[in-house]
């Protein structure tokens, strides 16, 4: 496993997303409090699903919560972090099970008063340019991203035109223009060939082929996720984070972010439970590598993955429901099939 970046610094919570905190639970205290009609007809609540791993498995966990569990109908729509902002801020979708802030701070500001964050996750967390510890123990001296000018040599490959072939974040991804940027501030942009790939399972494979073959590999990689679960990687160090830094040119490291869910501003008046559920969420970075690996060793879907938490780790996810949701979770589980 990566060692985590020594300069990362958490990046608090905005105003605005404590307010959401504060008022969804007094909704949900007010609904509980005046009751209501258990046959009334629950509006249908449409979770976005980011396109990595850990959100595609959070956002499954939860939906099948609040469908088997609270009995709201559900969709699920996958994409990519900017236009499930945007599709969030127009109610296309109602929750958003991952918002990284500050990587995504620009939709997300963008947004305004019509998002608002009820819940949290991930809270160990971090990204950065690695490489394979291989690497790192031939080139002892390579240590920080200072250091890249002088082992051009150990990166470069046939289509990287002499310089070091550097695999970017995911396109349509927020960090995408961040890396861009950070290499331009840290004066690399005459050595670093920067290719963009299409989507996680690109970044994965390109990694993973690396690793197994032992061929030098460098890119942005954030944890948690399937290769610092399972590979031996080192994090460049890089310039201690600081909000001047992350104001202006970015010549700093990443902070451990903030990884929000995000909700319509409307989704606490019109389903108040829901909202104290999220709020109540506390999908570890413990829980997220566990499942990776399952997953990986099982050679598992997303849904299954979903199953398997939610058999696996009851004593976690039913702290955050009250225990007849629990109770109807269960009665959803014991119909489904068993993974071979």
């Amino acid at each position: 496993m990566a060692n985590a970046p020594a300069g990362a610094q958490p990046v608090p919570l905005r105003a605005k997303a404590r307010q959401a905190l504060i008022a969804a639970a007094a909704l949900a205290l007010l609904a509980a409090a005046c009751g209501g009609d258990g046959d009334e007809r629950k509006e249908r609540i449409v979770f976005g699903a980011p396109n990595w791993e850990s959100a595609r498995l959070q956002t499954r966990i939860a939906e099948y919560i609040v469908r088997h569990g609270y009995g709201y109908p559900t969709d699920v729509i996958s994409g990519e972090t900017i236009p499930l902002i945007q599709g969030l801020a127009q109610r296309d979708v109602d929750v958003v099970m991952e918002v990284w802030l500050p990587n995504a701070s620009g939709p997300w500001g963008k947004a305004g008063d019509t998002v608002a964050a009820v819940g949290q996750s991930l809270r160990e967390n971090w990204q950065g340019f690695a490489i394979p510890r291989y690497v790192r123990d031939a080139n002892p001296g390579l240590v920080s991203v200072f250091d890249l000018p002088d082992y051009v040599d150990a990166f470069a490959t046939a289509e990287s035109h002499g310089r070091i072939r550097l695999l970017n974040c995911i396109a349509g991804w927020a960090c995408e223009g961040i890396i861009a940027r950070k290499i331009e501030a840290y004066g690399l942009g005459d050595v670093i060939d920067l290719v963009t790939p299409g989507s996680e399972a690109a970044v994965f494979a390109d990694l993973e082929g690396a690793y197994a073959r032992g061929e030098p590999w460098i890119g942005y990689v954030g944890h948690p996720s399937r290769p610092t679960a399972t590979l031996d990687l080192y994090l460049l160090e890089e310039p201690a984070w600081t909000e001047e830094c992350w104001a202006t040119d970015l010549a700093c490291g990443f902070p451990v972010v903030d990884i929000l869910i995000g909700v319509h501003e409307t989704l606490p008046a019109r389903a108040p439970e829901i909202v104290e559920f999220l709020g109540a969420w506390d999908y570890s970075t413990e829980d997220q590598v566990y499942l990776q690996l399952w997953l990986l060793e099982n050679d598992a879907s997303f849904e299954e993955g979903a199953i398997h938490y939610l058999r696996t780790r009851r004593e976690r996810w039913s702290a955050w429901t009250p225990d007849a949701v629990a109770a109807k979770v269960d009665a959803a589980l014991a119909g489904e099939g068993q993974r071979r």
